[in-house]
């Protein structure tokens, strides 16, 4: 069970949450972007996860010693 600072519908199979604020969102023709401050991280205890943030390009950052790289 995980215990947020917010009020929010959570997915209680989630190996991992991260809790936000909304910074701004910014339309571009029928899609939208969404800027956000990553106030909280959680992960399951008995889960051995590095959280994991998308850096554009394929490319994601953990805050383990090896970055990830996914070609798509």
């Amino acid at each position: 069970m995980f215990t947020t600072t917010i009020k929010s519908t959570l997915i209680e199979e989630a190996y991992m949450i991260y809790e936000c604020s909304l910074i701004d969102v910014l339309s571009y023709g029928d899609h939208a972007m969404f800027i956000a401050e990553v106030n909280l991280i959680l992960n399951k205890e008995d889960k051995n996860i590095a959280p994991t943030l998308f850096m554009g390009r394929g490319f994601y950052e953990t805050t383990s010693q090896k970055p990830l790289r996914i070609d798509i």
